[in-house]
Order: C-alpha cells, then structure tokens, then sequence
C-alpha cells in the first residue's frame, strides 16, 4: 500500500537520498516500511509504502530502502484500509488506499 501522494510543502523541495538497507533476497516482509520511488533508484524522497502480506519485490534496478516496521496495529490496517481496495497502479496489490487514510501518530525506536 503506498502511501503520500509526493507532495511537498510549500516550495521546499526535499533531498533525493540513494539506496541504503535493501533486503539482499528482495524479500519484503508484512509489516515493512520502505521508500517508494521511481525507477531510477536514487529518485526516493517522500513516498513510502507499508508490506501488508509478505512479498518479494523486484531488485532489478535495486530495491526498495527499509525505513522501519509496524510493530502494532496492522491488523487493524488491513480490516479499515486493504480490505476496502487500493488504486491499482501496477498491479491488484499496489496502489493508494481508496479509503482517505491518516497517519495520526508514529513512535521511532
């Protein structure tokens, strides 16, 4: 599930950051969190996205950064948000929510 839709405030314009921390099997598993990009792999910056069902992603042009984990509340996320359907984008299982959906807190560990 993808998450933020690029958007930046104002005209501030975030920094591209390379790959870092890519699973060396492409193996993302449920509850990941990783930077979305383009296909350019130093194109990441304000996207993320949340593995809901373990999968192995595509590390041809060179994966996806791991920026944390869902510790609590995914289940949650699936019954609310997934089951509800996705904006397919490249397939049936990628894609925004169609449910508006808020992040209303994180804690970093």
């Amino acid at each position: 599930m993808r998450c933020d839709q690029g958007r930046r405030h104002g005209r501030r314009r975030l920094p591209v950051r390379p790959l870092e921390n890519v699973p060396s099997d492409n193996d993302y598993t449920t509850g990941v969190i990783a930077m979305a990009r383009a296909s350019s792999p130093n194109s990441q910056a304000t996207q993320f996205f949340i593995v809901y069902g373990d999968t192995v992603l595509d590390g041809s042009t060179g994966g996806y950064t791991v920026v944390g984990k869902v510790t609590s509340g995914l289940p949650s996320l699936e019954k609310n948000i997934t089951d509800k359907g996705l904006t397919a984008v490249s397939g049936a299982n990628d894609g925004s929510p169609k449910v508006a959906t808020t992040i209303t807190s994180a804690t970093i560990k």
